[in-house]
């Protein structure tokens, strides 16, 4: 964190008694007494005391939107998660991790692929993920891929293989379309949840954030995928929009607000 403020200080050619307002997004900031010990560091950097905003990286990614806080923002990268901001209060659904439930996410494409190839290697229904896998991993065959996975459970590997989802479902692979379309589900539900909880009504913005929403490897069929479901909604009033401005810009926004 202090390497980020002193670099934002020397790129905006300025002085650290020049910062009147910080607004950081964190990953997993959300109690009170999280933003107080970060608000203590900043402190220490920050000696003269700026005005600062601390938020969940989500409410960020919300406000890349429209550079407003109301609305929902669902985010898929390597975990996902959905969260809602009116008038000031938060809601949220998913984003509990891998283990515990984190359907709709990169990990979770990327380990239901894997699982398909398995599946297929098995006498299960053929895919052209098998193919794919094997390439991008170089591996000889599918037995490989036990060594592969076990070597290092991390879950950002398994996130990354979700790219071969959205190539194999742009060429209309049953298996790969199946994959795609039961974790748009999961993140249907989820915002369905946070939509209620929040009491939203009217049209309310829905920003799509997250590499796998964004880019889809090129393809924006996850979000494509994701939005025509929504359409299906005949209660959820939704504008689905994708971010118009970068997260620090948006933070920026956020702080001259303040």
């Amino acid at each position: 964190m202090k390497e980020g403020i002193e670099e934002a200080i020397r790129n905006a050619n300025a002085q650290k008694d020049n910062v009147i307002g910080i607004c950081l997004g964190m990953a997993g900031v959300d109690s009170p007494s999280d933003k107080a010990a970060r608000i203590k560091w900043i402190h220490q950097i920050l000696p003269h005391q700026p005005a600062i905003e601390i938020h969940n990286d989500g409410v960020i990614a919300l406000a890349s939107g429209n550079g407003k806080l109301h609305g929902i923002v669902v985010i898929s990268g390597t975990g996902c998660i959905v969260l809602g901001v009116k008038d000031g209060q938060h809601y949220r659904a998913s984003g509990w991790g891998p283990i515990l439930g984190d359907e709709g996410s990169g990990f979770c494409l990327g380990q239901q692929a894997m699982k398909a190839v398995c599946n297929a290697e098995d006498g299960g229904p053929p895919t052209l993920l098998t193919g794919m896998l094997l390439k991008t991993l170089n591996l000889e065959n599918v037995r490989a891929l036990i060594e592969w996975t076990y070597r290092d459970v991390t879950w950002a590997r398994f996130a990354a293989l979700s790219n071969l989802v959205f190539e194999a479902a742009q060429q209309n692979d049953t298996v790969a379309l199946e994959i795609l379309n039961e974790n748009a589900k999961a993140l249907l539900s989820a915002i369905k949840l946070v939509y209620k909880k929040g009491g939203f009504n009217g049209k309310t913005p829905l920003v799509l954030s997250g590499g796998n929403l964004v880019h889809s490897n090129g393809t924006g069929i996850y979000a494509k995928t994701l939005s025509m479901l929504i359409q299906k909604e005949p209660n959820l009033e939704l504008d689905v929009i994708l971010p118009s401005i970068v997260p620090s810009v948006a933070a920026a926004l956020l702080a001259i607000q303040k």
